[in-house]
């Protein structure tokens, strides 16, 4: 299931595999042509640069390139005949879409964790409720990457929510802006 197109010094395409033809949109009719004049199913703009470096240091280049919403590690390769002579390069494309996203996912709860730690961090460090709720809102935004966050409170017999907090909002709105707290608004 790699993907895999021999390319000869020119880059001009020689041979490829089937899964080839599907990820990069190459026919039996392309052989022969440079790939730069292809348009492949998968952004790769590097492509060229590498294979040159590796004919040139005959040393294998990797990256990771996507296209079509998939993740591929693309290796190029020095590709010799039989009689050893470097006839140009192999080019393999495996697909590291599901590796990507756990990395993905795994980089989140990292941040999260962080996040977390450093939270309770502020609880022990910070005494003044109002500087701790705007350290947390910060932190909050960060790890969140939000450009609006806020901390509100609910006011005792008004149904009414106070901004205590927040990060992204307009100066003089933090301890006096209100909300319904009631079903029918988003903080409610």
């Amino acid at each position: 299931d790699v993907a895999t197109v021999f390319l000869d010094t020119e880059f001009c395409i020689r041979r490829f595999t089937g899964p080839a033809a599907e990820l990069l949109h190459v026919r039996e009719g392309d052989v022969g042509r440079p790939f730069i004049e292809l348009a492949p199913g998968i952004e790769d703009p590097g492509l060229i640069e590498d294979s040159r470096r590796v004919l040139r240091r005959l040393i294998p280049e990797e990256r990771e390139v996507s296209g079509g919403g998939r993740w591929h590690m693309r290796r190029v390769l020095p590709y010799r005949t039989s009689d050893n002579q470097i006839a140009g390069v192999v080019v393999t494309y495996a697909d590291i879409t599901s590796v990507k996203n756990w990395a993905n996912r795994i980089e989140v709860r990292e941040s999260q964790q962080a996040a977390v730690a450093r939270l309770g961090q502020l609880g022990l460090d910070i005494t003044d409720s109002r500087q701790f709720l705007t350290q947390v809102a910060k932190v909050v935004a960060k790890t969140l990457g939000s450009p609006l966050v806020e901390v509100l409170e609910q006011e005792s017999g008004s149904g009414r929510l106070r901004l205590r907090a927040g990060v992204g909002w307009h100066r003089g709105q933090v301890g006096r802006s209100r909300r319904p707290a009631g079903r029918g608004s988003l903080p409610g």
